[in-house]
């Protein structure tokens, strides 16, 4: 028998085993567990607050619900996709299977969020559909980097099926113990060292995302022992994830910073998290409780977070090329990297309110953190992160605008959407991202004011002319309407990696790149990158 067969043949016997016992009912009361449930990234309190400010229509709760609920893996009519094996970085095969696993993740995660807060059985039937669907299909996760796959998935699948187990969605107990073998016998193993013996030390976005996942599982299996090994490599470990490790200077420089913004900030997201995993089972678990603050309240965590938020809002940070990383190397990298910078990663809302509202930071630790907030107002989706921290994360009442000002830069080139002086020119590609410092060279022409006005539809108006982006007869973007009809109203889609596809209303055609670097709404599919577009926040 080949190995993965034998695997396979594992994996079936060690189920079918578990199904032979009969396992007692499932508690709903934290004080029966040692942990307390639901307490991964919402405890119930959280989740019955985020339920009664979507009721009350209180912002900026409703906003991020009304996007969650445009996403169409939020949707009823989602079709899960299991597949018997996922790979990633694989030789033969590689990343078959990812893309369907990041998508159901993602949708088991919101259609659990959706039940919570609307009790609609049919949201916890297709939440449940997922879960059990995988955990019947799902032998193996095979590859190179099979660790992040197992870990950025892991950790949505285990918020959702936390949520369900202790919400009386009607999941039964055999399907959980299957799902708890899955957890066990494929995501578990993959991520159990952290990424810090797959033969090099890993960069601390793909420790962070082990890290989370352990934490996770070990809240789901009641299972001390596991969660603290994830808490202690957090503050004792020898890779890059460590936080002692992460942060390299006293500014807060990361590990990450010059390697790209991307990594950058998914990385801070995923570790601070962790910590507020850590700081929900404070009452049952101590040594996690104090992660945000390590070592000895200074901070390091929070200090990272405000120096990848001030770098991303165009502010200059310090950098140290000769710090010597956990691999013994020395000047890997010589300057902060502008690479994805201003592309705000979903993780701000979290960040915040779990540092000042939660564990009580004073609001000057948090000044960059707050100010992305603001600048950012409605945050979108990114399938590494929970994101729509608006509605899942926010603690405070605010009014929240739904309309932001924006640039646009086509995932095909490293460019700016411009508005030129006439208002009846084409809105050409031409502006480059970046000057040569590396600073922003977004000006009134490359900025445009976003408003959402609902069922994933915007408009657009240029800060140059005054005017909405319109498409005209010959398909062509424009800005110059005084008025916003069918013409100039978009369909807002969200893709992976925080990228948009804008779809006329009109036309309903996606608006891509021509050759000559203008804009038309003339494609009938969204399959490259001259449809899909980055979002860059303006203040």
């Amino acid at each position: 028998m080949k190995p993965k067969q034998w695997r396979m043949f594992l994996f079936s016997l060690v189920t079918l085993l578990l199904f032979s016992f009969t396992y007692p009912p499932v508690s709903i009361h934290a004080e029966d567990k040692p942990f307390i449930h639901p307490g991964m990234q919402h405890t119930r309190s959280e989740l019955d607050q985020m339920k009664a400010q979507v009721a009350a229509q209180a912002s900026p709760w409703i906003e991020e619900w009304n996007i969650l609920r445009d996403n169409s893996l939020a949707s009823l009519n989602y079709t899960p996709r299991p597949q018997n094996v996922v790979y990633r970085a694989d030789r033969s095969h590689g990343t078959s299977g990812t893309y369907e696993l990041e998508n159901d993740s993602s949708a088991a995660y919101y259609h659990a969020i959706q039940w919570y807060i609307t009790g609609d059985q049919a949201h916890a039937n297709k939440a449940i559909a997922i879960l059990n669907g995988w955990s019947s299909t799902l032998q193996s996760i095979e590859g190179n980097e099979a660790f992040i796959t197992a870990g950025l998935n892991g950790y949505k699948l285990l918020n959702a099926a936390e949520i369900l187990r202790y919400s009386n969605a009607g999941w039964q107990q055999r399907d959980m113990n299957r799902f708890s073998a899955l957890m066990t016998n494929v995501f578990y193993p993959n991520v159990s060292d952290f990424g810090y013996l797959k033969g090099f030390v890993k960069d601390a976005a793909q420790e962070a995302l082990c890290m989370l996942f352990v934490m996770d599982y070990g809240v789901w299996m009641n299972d001390q022992a596991i969660y603290n090994t994830a808490v202690d490599y957090y503050k004792n470990g020898q890779g890059h994830g460590a936080i002692q490790n992460f942060i390299q200077t006293s500014e807060g420089q990361t590990q990450e910073a010059g390697r790209d913004q991307g990594h950058n900030q998914l990385a801070v997201g995923l570790l601070v998290q962790a910590a507020e995993v850590g700081f929900n089972q404070r009452s049952v678990n101590a040594n996690g409780a104090d992660m945000y603050s390590y070592p000895n309240g200074s901070n390091l965590l929070v200090k990272g977070l405000e120096y990848t938020a001030k770098y991303n809002l165009g502010y200059t940070v310090p950098f140290n090329g000769n710090v010597t990383d956990s691999n013994g190397r020395t000047g890997r990298y010589s300057k902060v990297s502008p690479n994805n910078r201003g592309e705000f990663r979903p993780m701000y809302e979290q960040a915040y309110n779990f540092l000042r509202n939660k564990a009580g930071l004073p609001a000057s630790n948090l000044t960059y953190t707050r100010e992305v907030i603001d600048t950012v107002k409605l945050e979108g989706y990114t399938n590494d992160h929970l994101s729509y921290g608006g509605l899942l994360s926010a603690q405070d009442n605010r009014r929240q605008m739904t309309s932001t000002k924006v640039a646009l830069a086509p995932r095909s080139q490293n460019k700016l959407v411009v508005t030129v002086p006439s208002k009846n020119a084409p809105l050409t590609v031409q502006t480059d991202r970046f000057k040569t410092d590396d600073q922003s060279n977004i000006k009134k022409p490359e900025t445009f004011t976003l408003e959402y006005i609902g069922n994933k539809l915007y408009t657009f108006k240029s800060e140059r002319t005054g005017s909405y982006v319109s498409v005209g007869d010959d398909q062509l973007l424009t800005a110059g309407s005084a008025t916003a009809g069918d013409a100039e109203k978009f369909i807002v889609s969200q893709a992976a990696n925080g990228l948009i596809t804008l779809q006329s209303q009109k036309k309903q055609l996606f608006v891509s790149i021509t050759s000559d670097n203008q804009l038309r709404a003339s494609a009938s599919a969204s399959n490259t990158d001259n449809e899909r577009f980055i979002v860059l926040p303006q203040k």
